[in-house]
């Protein structure tokens, strides 16, 4: 176990000695469109480069979803791994990425799994929007939703 947290030390002192960009995204609006219509809110913060090529994020969401049964509101957290692809259109930036999640509704808590494509637009220095459609699959509800989310990045380093 020591000479676990002896290399998780190692690994990541050597990722923040490449000089990662630290970001947040506020407020990023979220569409899921199937299989029923529900809109989030999001605020997440990570960093570029943290392992080699990959950029790692963390958020924070609270969504409504309108059910036959009527609506619900929860919340929920999740990790993401990005790989950037290189683009030829620069200085449009291309991500793939997969994530982990857990949300929340009511008494409930359901674990899922994402896989991603994010677009980044380039605004003004440090400022972009990103346009983001994501494929999610919930474990415990076996079921898959197809969503997007659409918002500003914000590099702070």
């Amino acid at each position: 176990m020591r000479k676990l947290a002896v290399l998780a030390v190692l690994a990541l002192g050597l990722a923040w000695a490449q000089q990662p960009r630290l970001f947040g995204e506020a407020l990023s609006g979220g569409v899921t469109l199937a299989p029923s219509f529900g809109l989030s809110a999001q605020v997440a913060a990570g960093a570029t480069q943290v392992l080699g090529p990959l950029d790692l994020r963390a958020s924070a969401s609270i969504f409504f979803v309108n059910l036959p049964s009527g609506s619900i509101t929860g919340f929920g957290v999740a990790a993401d791994v990005l790989f950037p692809l290189p683009l030829e259109t620069a200085p449009l930036r291309l991500d793939v990425g997969v994530g982990l999640g857990l949300v929340g509704v009511g008494g409930l808590t359901d674990f899922g799994a994402r896989a991603l494509v994010g677009l980044e637009f380039p605004i003004q220095g440090p400022l972009s929007v990103r346009l983001e459609p994501t494929l999610s699959y919930s474990f415990n509800s076996q079921q898959f939703a197809f969503g997007a989310n659409l918002g500003p990045r914000v590099y702070l380093r």
